[in-house]
């Protein structure tokens, strides 16, 4: 017997094929998600666009490592960020389209606290204090006594305890004039200490090729102990008009982010 289609079975084939994101629904998207000033791949969940940097170059902390999983959220829930969660309402089932995102509806605007700049050519103090706690942390070989000499965690120079306490550790930098000490990728030329000021001259080499490069903020508070605790992102260092920036918020923190979304399946 021949079944012959009914009115309300193309109404509810049209119902299919019309069916659009709504707040509520479950969707599964594939993305990728890149800067809109560098154009550089921070995310995707597509494999073939991950492990082709040819064509998708990567930003610094893009995670070479990551899941290929397809992403499933609820529409209108606090999974996803809202720019990215308003974008899909109204898309249909495999359409793609490109959203923008301004860092307002994305990840925020930085936090000016984790971002150091440090000049090419810079003094620091011959003596540097810490805690106990980050002295302990930062030279778990070390017994804190005072006369004690160490290698400097950060620079690698010499160093020593001329003083201490029951809170505070003082060390005292003794770099060699004229040498080169690698605390960054890049090398750092010592060149002049005052006794009298207390005061030591540095110049780094650092230029904008040594841009995208990141440092681990275990790393940088061996240098810097205002570095907030809780950061666990490494900082993105841009070197530029010198001046070299390191930045510990998030990457995509601040920027304007570009996605490109197509809807897979859509649960009301």
């Amino acid at each position: 017997m021949h079944y012959k289609e009914t009115w309300w079975d193309k109404r509810d084939k049209d119902k299919k094929t019309t069916e659009v994101v709504e707040d509520g629904d479950m969707v599964a998207v594939e993305y990728k998600g890149w800067f809109a000033d560098n154009g550089l791949i921070f995310d995707t969940n597509i494999r073939s666009v991950g492990d082709n940097a040819t064509q998708y170059p990567k930003s610094a902390t893009f995670d070479k490592n990551k899941q290929y999983d397809e992403l499933k959220f609820t529409v209108g829930g606090p999974q996803m960020i809202k720019g990215f969660d308003r974008g899909v309402v109204g898309m249909k089932k495999d359409e793609t389209r490109t959203i923008t995102v301004s860092p307002e509806l994305g990840y925020g605007l930085a936090d000016q606290s984790l971002i150091f700049n440090i000049s090419i050519v810079e003094t620091i103090p011959t003596t540097e204090s810490m805690s106990r706690t980050d002295f302990s942390v930062n030279y778990t070989q070390e017994n804190p006594e005072q006369g004690v000499t160490f290698s400097h965690g950060f620079w690698g120079w010499p160093c020593k305890i001329v003083s201490m306490d029951n809170y505070t550790v003082t060390l005292q930098n003794m770099p060699e004039f004229g040498q080169n000490y690698k605390g960054f990728a890049w090398n750092t030329t010592v060149t002049g200490i005052s006794t009298a000021a207390g005061t030591i001259s540095l110049r780094h080499t650092a230029t904008q090729k040594d841009s995208g490069g990141t440092i681990t903020p275990e790393r940088f508070r061996m240098l810097r102990s205002d570095l907030p605790d809780g950061v666990s992102d490494p900082g993105l260092i841009t070197v530029q008009n010198n001046q070299i920036s390191i930045d510990f918020n998030r990457e995509v923190v601040g920027k304007t982010l570009i996605f490109e979304v197509t809807v897979k399946e859509i649960t009301k």
